[in-house]
């Protein structure tokens, strides 16, 4: 009580001190937080000091809890940001791979049409003829030289694109 008495002596010069909060023990021992409010006048040709005393307690709980309501809105709200931002990225990885698959089986059509998976018999082939073994895959024996059956003869080095 001695400092609230003194925080209202250094306001002599002022018209209204407000919103000084402070604790307070009550008389049954609780503490309870309060709003000092006082103003100095004159007062039949004395000098008088009004001072309003508020339980803020109840007050002071609901603005704390408002701030850990609004720092959960806050962490919420940076949550669901970041879902957004990672759901874009992954609709975007979802479409380079959409991308890279459909290549891929473009490439393995084409790898299916093509004769190009009949070289591994046909290396057999030459391995077989040039060393002079026959093979139940070969039709006719026949010299290395000469063009490999069941297949177009080779092109002219000369006027190959590659």
């Amino acid at each position: 009580m001695d400092t609230l008495i003194e925080k209202l002596d250094s306001t002599r010069g002022e018209r209204i001190q407000t919103g000084t909060r402070s604790r307070h023990c009550r008389k049954n021992g609780a503490i309870i937080d309060v709003e000092v409010a006082a103003h100095q006048f004159v007062f039949a040709g004395r000098k008088a000091k009004l001072v309003l005393i508020t339980d803020v307690t109840e007050r002071m709980r609901a603005e704390a809890e408002l701030d850990a309501l609004n720092k959960q809105l806050i962490e919420s709200s940076r949550q669901a940001g970041m879902a957004e931002v990672a759901t874009g990225v992954l609709h975007n990885v979802g479409n380079v791979l959409n991308s890279v698959n459909v290549s891929a089986t473009l490439v393995s059509e084409y790898l299916k049409k093509s004769r190009a998976c009949n070289l591994s018999r046909v290396a057999v082939l030459f391995e077989e003829n040039c060393s002079g073994k026959t093979s139940s895959t070969s039709r006719t024996s026949w010299p290395c030289s000469n063009a490999t059956p069941g297949f177009p003869a080779p092109r002219n080095r000369s006027t190959s694109p590659i």
